[in-house]
């Protein structure tokens, strides 16, 4: 099975709830450029029969663009001018999902990603100028995937024939906890 394409990298915040995860609405996090998750896993002798169990997982995102109104969702609140202030702010708690384009045997479909409870951390900055010239650079987010007890497990995965089914269950994700249907 290969990708063949990512989009709408978007993230929802964590909100407290009773019995598993809620998310509010989503913001997307620009265009994506490409996305890593590297799960790791310890392993449980002590249960019998060598099984491994989900600890966590390291995320990587580099997107076109974090816009003010992600940022602030995923790291910090707004000052008293509206300027940006997370000098005390902590990463927040949130749902990560995204689209990818796969193909298996000609047949290509779309596959919606959730990662059910991420930690990112605020992206490193820079800019370079040399000899007049500029050099542009693009946020690249790195975070921890952490398991939901709750719900059993730390990701979600579905598949669709058509873009746009794709497209509705990623946009539904905060007012149904989750992929169903």
């Amino acid at each position: 099975m290969a990708s063949i394409k990512a989009r709408y990298p978007t993230w929802f915040p964590q909100e407290p709830a009773i019995g598993g995860l809620a998310y509010s609405s989503g913001v997307r996090l620009g265009k994506m450029i490409s996305v890593s998750v590297s799960p790791e896993y310890q392993q449980a002798s002590a249960l019998g029969g060598g099984r491994r169990i989900f600890t966590s997982a390291a995320v990587a995102l580099n997107t076109s663009q974090l816009t003010f109104e992600a940022y602030k969702s995923m790291f910090g609140g707004a000052g008293a001018n509206g300027e940006l202030s997370d000098a005390l702010g902590i990463s927040k708690r949130g749902g990560f999902a995204y689209i990818t384009g796969e193909q298996e045997d000609g047949d290509r479909f779309w596959r919606v990603h959730l990662l059910r409870d991420v930690i990112f951390i605020p992206p490193s900055e820079s800019a370079v100028t040399f000899n007049g010239q500029v050099t542009f650079t693009t946020p690249s987010l790195s975070g921890t995937a952490w398991p939901d007890y709750i719900a059993g497990k730390w990701r979600e995965r579905k598949d669709f024939n058509v873009l746009a089914a794709a497209e509705a269950a990623l946009n539904l994700i905060d007012s149904n906890g989750g992929l169903t249907g």
